[in-house]
């Protein structure tokens, strides 16, 4: 069932709650091809979550495809579907530990927006990749996020979808990534 906004999310933590979890598994898939499910677990509107020694798996549509902008395994901050960011941004933290990643549409963990925050450290994030999509992406701190990012095996997302192309070249070609920062805030350390 749809949250207030509209989203599809397993796990949703909102309104300034603080969440404690461990050995918990969260599995999709999504039951349609395309939105039918936007992540296992959600952090938003200034709730805070500590997992630890977790599994979320499949997070992605039953078909997935380039069409579909959904799937991503846990989110602190923000829920975007598409490429508009809603006008009232909201916040999120997250600690992350000891937790396997495997099987996302989109991205394994994300951080976004002003004031959200991220400890993710010793997880195993590993991607499958998508031969009819640009591919999974891992970790990714997003425009103003901040989060220290340390002791992580990132393995398996690439992108395979022919008909992009996938390649090297960034303004060109489509891309996966490992970790991404696009507008993440300064104090954003990423270590190994």
């Amino acid at each position: 069932m749809p949250d207030s906004h509209g989203f599809l999310n397993i796990v949703e933590i909102n309104s300034g709650a603080s969440v404690q979890m461990s050995r918990l598994a969260v599995a999709g898939p999504g039951p349609g091809a395309c939105n039918s499910i936007d992540r296992g677990i959600s952090v938003i509107d200034g709730a805070s979550l500590a997992i630890t020694r977790a599994a979320v798996s499949d997070i992605r549509d039953n078909a997935p495809s380039n069409d579909c902008n959904n799937g991503f395994g846990v989110g602190a901050g923000t829920q975007i579907r598409g490429s508009q960011l809603p006008p009232d941004p909201e916040v999120g933290h997250l600690t992350i530990d000891h937790t396997t990643l495997t099987g996302y549409q989109r991205a394994a963990i994300f951080v976004i927006n002003d004031g959200s925050t991220g400890q993710i450290d010793h997880n195993t994030v590993k991607g499958t990749p998508c031969s009819v999509c640009a591919g999974p992406g891992g970790i990714g701190v997003f425009f103003g996020g901040s989060a220290n990012i340390d002791h992580n095996t990132i393995s398996g997302n690439e992108c395979n979808d022919p008909t992009l192309p996938c390649g090297s070249d960034w303004f060109n070609n489509a891309q996966s990534f490992g970790v991404l920062m696009i507008g993440a805030a300064s104090s954003t350390v990423v270590s190994h």
